[in-house]
C-alpha cells in the first residue's frame, strides 16, 4: 500500500482499540519507516526478509551439524557447509553459461533476453512475471513527451492501481509497486508495458 493509505489504515486502528495513549504504539509509530512494509520497499532485499534469512540459514545448517559435535568438529562441519554452497554458485554459473533455455512465453524475445542477463535460478524467477503480465490491465496512458505513464488495475476486481513511468530520454522505468527496487528484477507491469512499446529487451536502468 501507498504511504499514505498506510498512515489511515494505522489512525484508523488507534481509534478502533482505542490506544491514542498507548506509549508502545507511540514510539512505534515513530519507528515505523524501520519497519513498515510500506516504506522498505525501496531497500533491496533480494527477496529475502531477515527472519527468512536465518531460518533457511539454520535448516541449512542443520544438515552439518549435531548437539554432540565437539568444538573442533563443529568448526570442520561449518566448513563443509560454506564449500557446499560455493559449490552451488559455482553449478549455478555453470548452468547459467552452458545450458540451452526451453522458451516457454508468448514474449519469446524478451524470454531470450532474460535467459542471457540473468542466472538460471533467477531466470525462472522473472519468467514467472513475464507469464503474469496478463493478471494487471493497463486502464489508462498519459504521454506528456518528457514521460510515458501507464496506470494499471487487477484484471478481475479490486481498486488498487499500479503506475509505471517509462522515460525515453532516459530509456528507464519506475514502477510505484517498487518491486525492481526491492528485488532486482522487473515487475509483471514493467513487462506489460514492454510489450506495449514492443520491446525485445529490458532497459538497463529498470
Amino acid at each position: 500500500m501507498t504511504e499514505a493509505k498506510f498512515e489511515l489504515k494505522w489512525l484508523n486502528a488507534i481509534e478502533r482499540f482505542g490506544l491514542q495513549h498507548n506509549e508502545w504504539v507511540k514510539t512505534m509509530y515513530c519507528k515505523w519507516k524501520q519497519w513498515a512494509e510500506t516504506f522498505l520497499r525501496s531497500t533491496f532485499f533480494g527477496g529475502l526478509w531477515s527472519t527468512q534469512w536465518s531460518e533457511s540459514i539454520n535448516a541449512f545448517l542443520n544438515c552439518f551439524k549435531n548437539s554432540r559435535l565437539k568444538l573442533y568438529e563443529f568448526v570442520s562441519h561449518i566448513d563443509r557447509a560454506m564449500s557446499c554452497l560455493r559449490n552451488n554458485k559455482l553449478k549455478d554459473d555453470f548452468d547459467s553459461i552452458n545450458e540451452h533455455t526451453i522458451l516457454l512465453t508468448h514474449l519469446l524475445q524478451l524470454e531470450k533476453y532474460v535467459a542471457k542477463v540473468y542466472t538460471r535460478h533467477t531466470f525462472t524467477w522473472v519468467r514467472d512475471e513475464i507469464k503474469t503480465k496478463a493478471k494487471p490491465s493497463i486502464v489508462n496512458c498519459v504521454d506528456d513527451m518528457d514521460n510515458v505513464m501507464y496506470t494499471f488495475k487487477k484484471f478481475v476486481g479490486g481498486d488498487t492501481t499500479w503506475i509505471v513511468k517509462y522515460t525515453p530520454s532516459t530509456n528507464s522505468f519506475n514502477y510505484s509497486c517498487k518491486m525492481f527496487d526491492k528485488l532486482g528484477i522487473p515487475c509483471c507491469h514493467a513487462f506489460s508495458v514492454m510489450k506495449a512499446m514492443n520491446q525485445n529487451n529490458i532497459p538497463q536502468h529498470s
